[in-house]
């Protein structure tokens, strides 16, 4: 006989939430840290939810934040999780690894589901769902990132003006996107699926379909 149980850790300090944000002022900006961490930090398992990073100077990451740190993350959930940057994940610097990973229902004003500044990620495997942002519904690369991502699925989600799956918000990003399916995601004014600014961005075995840009469908991929 086999057990199987979910361990929360959860930024609610008074286990009030409720709907549309109801009663989280009092959540921690971040749940979990990686700052500082080499790939042998290890976080395996969890649901990260109830961050809420949306207060100077801690306006990153409301599930997790991570400053110049490299931290290994495997089979996590980060939902419903809130920041003006990095709704689920913020990170900063470092080459973080995420695998099987899941990103559902965070919002931010950049990368409701991740935003990346000057780091270079690793994710397979992983899915954003229902995110929500003004650039980068799903995930915000800022500047001077060089992320690989890799059997990656964003479905559902919505950039109020670019970006409703993946943006490159600013300049020299260096993106590999392998057999990642980008449907269903939905921006405002540019790029339903993926909206790029002065940056390289490789897509390969890609599938795009269903998205939508100011109101039509199939407008996929933008240059701004």
């Amino acid at each position: 006989m086999s057990f199987s149980s979910v361990v929360v850790l959860s930024g609610d300090l008074n286990g009030d939430d409720g709907e549309d944000a109801a009663n989280d002022d009092d959540n921690s900006f971040h749940v979990v840290t990686g700052s500082g961490t080499s790939s042998s930090a290890v976080l395996d398992g969890f649901v990260v939810t109830g961050g809420r990073a949306d207060t100077s100077p801690d306006t990153i990451g409301g599930g997790m934040y991570n400053d110049m740190g490299s931290p290994t993350v495997l089979n996590c959930t980060f939902t419903q999780n809130q920041a003006q940057q990095g709704g689920g994940v913020g990170k900063v610097f470092g080459a973080a690894t995420f695998h099987d990973c899941t990103f559902v229902n965070n919002s931010a004003t950049d990368g409701g589901g991740m935003v990346n500044y000057f780091a270079d990620p690793y994710l397979s495997n992983c899915a954003f769902v229902g995110n929500a942002a003004v650039y980068g519904g799903g995930l915000c690369n800022l500047e001077s990132c060089a992320p690989s991502l890799v059997n990656i699925g964003f479905y559902g989600n919505r950039a109020s003006f670019a970006g409703g799956g993946y943006v490159d918000l600013f300049w020299d990003n260096k993106t590999s996107l392998i057999n990642c399916t980008f449907g269903g995601n939905e921006a405002g004014n540019l790029g339903g699926a993926i909206a790029t600014a002065i940056s390289i961005l490789t897509l390969s075995n890609c599938v795009l379909w269903n998205n939508t840009s100011d109101g039509e469908t199939d407008e996929d991929a933008e240059i701004f």
